[in-house]
């Protein structure tokens, strides 16, 4: 719907005083302003009529202008008897604060919402509109009230729940040892061993020789076992089969070392044993992979076996890549893409992730299934059975979805939509027998607010944990209310019941998110649920939420997936280091029953987020059990050589940075604006001097300065949007987009311009396109 169509709203007047309607005319946004504000929350009956004027006004009580008279209208054609209304363009008024980033309410220390003075404004101005409105004689105001409430209505709940994790995690110190097996000396040189009938072992088997092959300048055979039978040393690469899932292990037998491992813990196992020979993959590409330089190779020894706590491993990498966003830049997004991917360090080698045991084995074959379930249902049901859906502060449970029809709000209380949920799940199941699970997880993102009827409100508890909750008839507004966790787990439980009734051994995914991120008070989940919990943010005051989250919800005995958007940091394309909390939470949550992740909002900003990247993905094995300051010195160490106490500092100074503005519960432009690029610049300019010549150490620093000439850029601009100069936002807004074309292909891996192009993940670029 365009912004400019004009807009006539028939409120029509049944009352014995009048059976003459009013008219409510202008452009779509002023007229939905006033239906939502007013003649939705007066109870007075309405119909709209888009995109159209009456020839006449003689059949109208009178006629509303909603903010300006549009063009066309002339308000001398209005008969002298038809009585004339002018509201104030209150959605104007609204939208020009939300540019302004000025909002309207904020949460007191109860989390109430307060008006701020702009919220004040424009309650003040809707006040005079509904006046001026409600004065008009015989208005019909004989709709029943409305049973919408902010009220609860639920029995308190007796459930408590611990506020830290039963279990602590516990590192160890290096392993310490000695010399074992060689592969390469003056007298002998290893083949290396594969089942050559098996995709996986060759794949890796070649890497491996690639590998040895940097570090001596000598090139190392991939051979089947029949070939090698009177060749030693060996290194064999076996894939074996069975359980524990993602088991790996690295033994000597003789003259041969036996890396072996159950799927994707054969991977597992050869970067370790790669790793013990001082090989490191500190981001994509080239100059992220760590190879030393030998004459001669020998193995420490090892004797080596794991199976990962996680069985589900992932950090969402977005290889997919969104056209739009692309073109609101300007770049080409194929030819971006291919230079990302081209920054392989070797083409058959594994990739970043996969070499941390990341993202390979999303869901196990089919066990563990999620995201967001319910897309279709507001289009097969929403003429059908409109009380599934959401009902909205007006009373109507319309929703106004537009292209995100796909994200409707439901009525939880209604067991016929769990019903419905139930026999499509089942549905599923019997056509397709391999499927083990099924998500249930709720929509979201929608505009719309969360069902307020008497039954959905009856279902929770008044002792539930205080929430900021909103409403939207269509716009915004925000009121205190309870967690809405048990009517959720209510409707889950309705939909495991009936399926599990069928299908006993099937699971059932569902998110602990949002509005219903706590946990409950009455009703506890059914077993077959597997919770998805996306507790988890570190640019505010408090960030000990998951842990705490996490602790409640592991009482209940359900599989736990921590799922979180914490990735996201401060929205500004700029060096941030959430690692060390990141690393601590995930050490500490992955030893309490949680037995897979997905990280949600992973914006591949290399240059200036790789080490954080980093010590998560090690975070999620860790064989070793080594503590975060063990690791983080190693990737100064391997990576920067004599220049590793220069970057520890970078990155001691970045990540207490960080740590400020989080206590300082510090705003994106905050966080822009307060970046002291000079420090940075400088500490990577002394770390030139102790790097002296060594070129692998100078292309990694000059890799993180990247990082530091976006930053300038964000500054700039989060500098100009604060002062509220719209000039110098516009033109530097037009330069950075011009900048990024010029050069963002350079270096694929350091800056993902993506972001760029989405206001969303880059609020400061509102306006550019």
């Amino acid at each position: 719907m365009k912004k400019s169509a004009i807009v006539l709203s028939v409120v029509l007047g049944a009352a014995a005083v009048s059976a003459k309607p009013l008219a409510l005319v202008g452009n779509d946004n002023e007229v939905q302003a006033v239906q939502s504000d007013i003649t939705n929350r007066e109870r007075i009956p309405s119909v709209v009529f888009l995109k159209s004027l009456p020839e006449s006004y003689d059949d109208f009580a009178a006629v509303v202008f909603c903010g300006p008279t549009p063009r066309g209208v002339k308000t001398e054609d209005i008969p002298a008897g038809v009585r004339v209304v002018r509201c104030e363009a209150v959605s104007a008024l609204r939208n020009r604060y939300f540019r302004e980033k000025k909002p309207l309410a904020e949460a007191d220390n109860k989390g109430e919402s307060v008006l701020t003075a702009e919220g004040e404004h424009v309650r003040d101005m809707t006040e005079r509109n509904r006046k001026a409105i409600l004065a008009v004689p015989g208005i019909d105001r004989s709709l029943p009230p409305c049973e919408w409430d902010t009220v609860p209505l639920g029995a308190p709940g007796p459930l408590v729940y611990p506020q830290e994790l039963p279990r602590k995690p516990e590192f160890r110190s290096p392993p310490v040892r000695g010399e074992g097996l060689a592969l390469l000396d003056g007298a002998r040189q290893a083949v290396i061993v594969a089942d050559k009938r098996r995709w996986r072992p060759v794949a890796l088997a070649k890497e491996l020789a690639w590998h040895l092959e940097k570090m001596s300048g000598r090139p190392f055979r991939v051979v089947s076992s029949a070939e090698a039978a009177e060749t030693t040393p060996v290194v064999e690469l076996r894939e074996v089969h069975g359980k524990p899932l993602g088991r790996s292990e690295i033994r000597r037998e003789g003259d041969r070392l036996v890396l072996s491992g159950e799927s994707n813990g054969l991977g597992h196992a050869l970067t370790y044993f790669l790793e013990s020979l001082g090989c490191r993959y500190l981001w994509p590409g080239t100059d992220g992979k760590v190879i030393p330089k030998k004459e001669t190779i020998v193995c420490p020894d090892i004797a080596y076996s794991f199976v990962p706590s996680l069985k589900v491993r992932e950090i969402r990498e977005y290889e997919g890549m969104h056209k739009r966003e692309f073109a609101n830049i300007g770049l080409d997004m194929d030819a971006f893409a291919a230079a990302y991917r081209t920054a392989a360090d070797h083409p058959g080698n594994r990739g970043f992730f996969a070499w941390h045991g990341v993202n390979d084995g999303r869901n196990l074959g089919g066990n563990y299934r999620w995201g967001h379930y319910f897309a279709d249902y507001y289009k097969r049901f929403s003429e059908s059975n409109p009380e599934w859906f959401g009902m909205q502060a007006n009373g109507s449970r319309i929703q106004y979805l537009g292209d995100r029809s796909n994200r409707p709000t439901l009525c939880l209380s209604n067991a016929a939509l769990a019903e419905q949920a139930a026999k499509d799940i089942s549905d599923t199941f019997a056509k397709h027998p391999d499927i083990l699970a099924h998500s249930i997880c709720l929509p979201d993102g929608g505009y719309m607010g969360q069902c307020m009827c008497r039954a959905c409100r009856s279902l929770d508890p008044v002792n539930a944990q205080p929430i900021v909750n909103h409403t939207c008839s269509p716009l915004w507004r925000t009121y205190p209310y309870v967690a809405l966790t048990d009517r959720v787990m209510t409707f889950n439980n309705r939909i495991a019941e009936a399926v599990a009734a069928k299908y006993p051994d099937r699971k059932l995914s569902a998110y602990v998110y949002s509005y219903y991120e706590a946990p409950p008070k009455t009703v506890k989940p059914h077993p077959s649920l597997v919770l998805l919990t996306v507790a988890g943010t570190y640019t505010g005051r408090d960030r000990s939420n998951a842990r705490r989250n996490i602790a409640a919800w592991s009482t209940f005995g359900n599989e736990l997936f921590w799922r979180p958007n914490g990735l996201g940091g401060w929205k500004v394309n700029m060096p941030q280091s959430l690692a060390r909390a990141l690393f601590e939470d995930l050490e500490a949550i992955k030893c309490n029953n949680v037995i897979g992740t997905d990280f949600d909002d992973f914006r591949r900003q290399w240059a200036g987020r790789g080490f954080e990247t980093y010590m998560l993905a090690k975070a999620h094995l860790n064989p070793d059990r080594l503590d975060f300051d063990t690791i983080a010195r190693d990737w100064c160490e391997k990576g920067f050589g004599a220049a590793a106490d220069d970057i520890a500092r970078y990155l001691s100074e970045l990540e207490k940075y960080g740590d400020r503005a989080a206590a300082a519960g510090a705003s994106a432009n905050d966080y822009a604006t307060g970046f002291d690029i000079e420090l940075f610049a400088g500490i990577l300019k002394r770390a030139r001097v102790s790097a002296a010549d060594d070129v692998a150490v100078l292309r990694r620093i000059a890799f993180l300065e990247t990082a530091l000439v976006y930053a300038r850029w964000e500054k700039r601009l989060a500098e100009a949007v604060v002062a509220g100069d719209r000039a110098s936002v516009a033109a530097i807004q037009r330069d950075y987009l011009a900048f990024v074309r010029e050069h963002a292909a350079e270096n694929a891996v350091a800056f993902h311009p993506k972001s760029l192009g989405s206001t969303f993940v880059s609020p400061n670029m509102r306006g550019a396109y």
